[in-house]
This record gives structure tokens, sequence and C-alpha cells, in this order.
């Protein structure tokens, strides 16, 4: 009986794409074996999604992530500052480093007595006559400096410095809320400089400025004014 199957029958996967059947070689042919075609520009590997119109599927690729925007960075921006605070804190610098600068003067050129800091200046000099009650004289930081005279008086954390110098043309004007008040040697004025009070007196050719620190009452800056005297 003759076998009707077809001797060279090959089976296909319809999983996998159609390729065309290619006959074994025969072992006893001679020569030298088929060279495999080049593939052509038409050529995909097995493992090559197949075309959309052969699947009925797109090909889905995943997008490249987006950078996320930094956030721009915010300007710091530096506090305004009012004139007037900028320079009523240069005045209260100027008065600390004026009172460490007295404090670490040589002892040639401080520790005068108020006698000894009349005879030096060529300007009439004054000085409270009696002292204010609770306050004395802080020997140390006496100066004569350039032509002016300095000293102060404490009564515990509260201190007046004076500085006294030719007035020359000088006025009791630059104080802060300032006030005009009786005095028996000339004009003088009653305000704050770097929030604590202070005093101007322009007694004859002779400007007295008046500082204090350590929250001295404007009481006693009055009465401190009012007993200053010369021995001249």
């Amino acid at each position: 009986m003759d076998d009707i199957r077809r001797p060279n029958h090959q089976r296909r996967d319809f999983a996998m794409r159609h390729r065309a059947h290619q006959p074994r070689p025969n072992p006893t042919d001679s020569g030298p074996p088929p060279t495999p075609a080049a593939p052509t520009e038409d050529y995909q590997p097995a493992f090559a999604p197949a075309a959309a119109s052969e699947t009925g599927y797109e090909h889905y690729s995943r997008p490249a992530a987006r950078p996320h925007p930094q956030p721009a960075a915010k300007k710091k921006l530096l506090p305004k500052i009012r004139p007037r605070y900028a320079a009523t804190g240069l005045i209260a610098v100027l008065l600390i480093a004026a009172g460490a600068y007295f404090l670490t003067r040589p002892a040639q050129k401080s520790g005068f007595s108020v006698a000894q800091l009349s005879k030096k200046s060529a300007f009439g000099f004054y000085y409270p006559q009696p002292l204010p009650s609770g306050y004395s004289y802080v020997t140390k930081i006496n100066a004569f400096q350039d032509g002016q005279a300095y000293f102060m008086l404490a009564n515990g954390s509260r201190h007046i410095f004076f500085r006294e110098q030719a007035a020359g043309g000088q006025t009791t004007s630059g104080l802060d809320d300032s006030r005009d008040i009786q005095s028996s040697i000339g004009k003088a004025a009653i305000g704050t400089q770097a929030g604590q009070p202070a005093a101007k007196v322009l007694a004859g050719s002779t400007l007295i400025s008046i500082n204090t620190t350590g929250s001295v009452p404007s009481a006693d800056l009055a009465r401190t004014i009012e007993s200053l005297k010369t021995d001249r």
C-alpha cells in the first residue's frame, strides 16, 4: 500500500513568523556548502516585534521621564535700615569705642585730676562744683588729648561723660528730641543720643558735650549742668 504522506512535510508553528522551506542538503552531494544569504533591508530577527499591520497591535514604548523643574532660588532681601536708626547705631558704637579708648589709654595721657585738666586747657574749663549726689570722679578715665579735655562721673552702673573743647563756632544742635534749659553759664540743651540722655552747653568760647550710659535720669543730668563752674 502506497504511503500518501509527503516525504518532506514541514510543520508550521503559527506562533512564529513563517520562513520559506529550504530542503536539507544531501550528504552525497559534493561541493562547498551553500553560503547563507545576507540579510536584506526587510530582515527582522525572530525576537523583533511584528509590525502593527500584521498583529493589529501598536508597539508601545515608555516615554522618557521628564526632569522635574527645580524651584527658582529665592532672592534674599536685606532689611532696609532707616537713616535715623543707622545714625543712632553709629553714635552708640562711637560712644562704646570712646569708653574703651579711655580705659586703654597709656598712663602718661590719662589719670589727670580736674585741676590738672583745667591747667592744660587753653579754653575755659568747667566741672561740677559740688558733684551731684551719689556721683564721683573716675580719675583713671580723665584725659587730655588733641586739645580736648575728657572726664567722667560714675554712680554705680550710671556714667556721665564730659568732653570740653573750644567752641569754634559750634552750637548746641545735633541732639534728638532736644529742648533748651536754663543754665547759669550759657545756652544749654538736653535731648538724647543713641537712646540715652545727652546734653550740650555753650559756655562762652567753650563747648561742653555730655553723654550718658546706664539710664541716667534726665534730672541728674540737669542738676549736673546747673552745678558746672570754672576756676578762671
